[in-house]
Formats: C-alpha cells, structure tokens, sequence
C-alpha cells in the first residue's frame, strides 16, 4: 500500500501529469482570464491562456494566483522565491495520511486532546435525528452547571467544516430549557461542536473588534524536532465574526524570531499597512506573548504522534494565548510570496 502511496505521489510530480490536469482543469484558466483580463480577446487571449497554463506546467502557478500575484511584473528570482499551493499540497500528503487527518478535522476529538489548551468550556451537540432535545439539554446543562446567564454568548461551529464556514454566535440562557435546545437544533442537521464564546484581549481586539482575530502558526514535527514556520497574524473585515480569507479576512506576517507584524494583504495581494475599516497600524505592531504563542505550539504538535504538519490558530485574552482550533491541511495563501528558502529546508529536514 505505501509504495501504491509514493508511486501515486511521484505521478503527481511529474510534468506531464501537471499538463494533464491543466488540460482536464482548462476550465481554472479561462475562468481566471474571465475574472482578471476580460478585455483580452482572440490571439492575444489565446496567448495569455497559454502562458498561464504553461506557468503551471513549469513551475505549478496555479490560475488564480497567476493574477493575483502579478507573475508577469515578477524578476525570475521573484518567481523562484513563491512556493505555489499544488507545491505544498504534494508536500502535505506525504506527510498526514488520511485517518489521522480525518480524525484531527473533527472539532470535538481535538477538543477532547487539547482541553488544557482552550481556556472555556464545550460540548458536542448531536443533531435531532441523533438525539432529543431533553438529551442534549441535559448535557448542556451538565457541563455548565452551577452557571446561571440569561443570554450567555457561545460559537456554534460544524463538527467537519473548515475555513471558518457555517460559524456563528448564538445566544442562549443557562440553565437553558428544551424548547430553547429544540430551537436551536433546529439551524443544523448534522452534529456541531458548542464553544463558549473567546473574549479576546483589547489589544488585539483593536484591529477589528467584530471577529476574534488570530493568530496561526504552523508546524512541522519529525520526531521529536518541531520548527515552526510561516506565523501570521489573521484579521476580519467588515461586519464578519471570523478572520478567515474564505470571509474577507486579511493576513500579516509575523516575524518568527521577535514577532513584530509586517503590512497585511488580502487574496487579490493588495497591501494594507494599516486595517482598511479601523485603521489601526499592522506594521510593526509587537505581538504580546509571543515567546508563549510559539511554546504552546510546540507542546501540542508533539501531542499528535501520526500527523508531522499542522496549522495551529490561537487567541489572546487577558490571561495569556488559547487555541481555537488546529488544521490538518494548513494552506499557504498570501504568506507563500517568500517561503521558498524555508520550504526546501523543511523538505530537506
């Protein structure tokens, strides 16, 4: 089965397959020309279609970024230095095979691994073809007892989802009632994890104080060495609860050794020194905690035996850093203009 696996693996590699799925996935090419060069048409689209599709069979830029990154204003040296997400992609999936991955995307089992980690509480609500309304109450009721709110705030997320989607806040009474419980089922037909809502520290909050912004570090462990690489500092937009880029979110680098924040960008690569709706400065913002951020990642990727590389996105409030969640499939957007030097280290190690 593993040599299958690394067979597989070097298929995916090769030149020809990247042409192969340029050609069965041409659809990605003309419908990024669409989106960023409408104007182009007849030889000269011809030819700009053909300089993407080849910028994906020489060096794996995949459509979108093309654009979105300027390849064509890019120095020859510029392009080496951007790793593309097919690039790591490849990389990732020789490192977390599928069970463990599959495991670690379930909120509720990572939860369950990293609860010193969390600072609040949570349960697992099944769906109302799972369980009844008493049930679920009686849980609720259980892991809050001794709490009494009339309308405490907490994040409902899918148990499966990732990219910050079918998030939301609801507000709920503890000791909470069946026909509280019964309403609240009714917004989700599979089971979802119940989080008590982060209050995040000021100082972060400032950025944008509708979403918790977080801050993402990633990891990758070979035995018992874990280096972290890529940190950045992800920020909402707008009326959004979360800090995702799938919502609008912005991202920010962080300098690993001091973590001093640098300009942020969005998914088209525009640049926003300062946050473009409260316009507090990003560049050269200290992040608070840091030697603690990258202590607490190191600890919990040494928790999980059978995945090497992980994306951890924590918190700050008053009382130090609290881990939100980890990804088992971390992506690379934005921070990948300058990853190339780290991506062949990390390959390497």
């Amino acid at each position: 089965m593993k040599t299958i696996e690394a067979i597989r693996l070097r298929v995916k590699e090769t030149m020809a397959y990247r042409l192969l799925s340029i050609c069965v996935h041409f659809n990605k090419v003309t419908s990024a020309i669409a989106a960023n060069k409408r104007a182009e048409k007849g030889l000269a689209r011809m030819a700009l279609a053909w300089r993407v599709a080849s910028a994906f069979v020489r060096e794996s830029w995949l459509p979108q970024d093309y654009f979105s990154y300027g390849y064509e204003g890019m120095t020859k040296a510029e392009r080496h230095d951007f790793v593309s997400e097919y690039e790591f992609a490849a990389f990732k999936a020789r490192l977390n095979n599928y069970p463990e991955r599959d495991m670690s995307a379930n909120k509720w089992n990572t939860y369950c691994l990293m609860k010193d980690y969390y600072g609040r509480k949570a349960c697992m609500l099944p769906s109302k073809a799972e369980a009844s309304a008493k049930d679920v109450c009686d849980e609720i009721n259980q892991v809050w007892s001794g709490e009494v709110c009339a309308e405490k705030p907490f994040v409902i997320k899918p148990l499966w989802q990732c990219s910050g989607m079918g998030v939301y806040v609801e507000h709920l009474s503890i000791p909470c009632t069946v026909d509280c419980v019964e309403e609240l089922m009714k917004d989700f037909d599979s089971s979802v994890i119940m989080e008590e809502l982060i209050e995040q520290s000021q100082v972060l909050s400032q950025f944008h104080p509708h979403s918790v912004n977080t801050v993402r570090i990633n990891t990758y462990r070979k035995g018992k060495d874990v280096r972290i690489f890529l940190p950045y500092f992800r920020i909402g937009r707008g009326e959004n609860f979360v800090d995702n880029t799938n919502h609008g979110g912005i991202l920010a680098s962080i300098d690993l050794e001091s973590g001093v924040v640098e300009a942020a960008y969005d998914t088209q690569n525009n640049c926003y020194p300062q946050h473009p709706d409260t316009h507090v400065t990003f560049t050269g913002f200290q992040m608070p905690r840091w030697e603690e951020a990258k202590r607490i990642v190191v600890e919990l990727a040494l928790k999980f035996e059978y995945l090497q590389l992980l994306g951890w996105d924590l918190a700050l409030t008053d009382n130090g850093w609290v881990v939100v969640e980890v990804n088992s499939d971390p992506g690379i957007k934005i921070a990948q203009k300058h990853f190339r030097a780290e991506f062949e280290y990390l390959k390497n190690m």
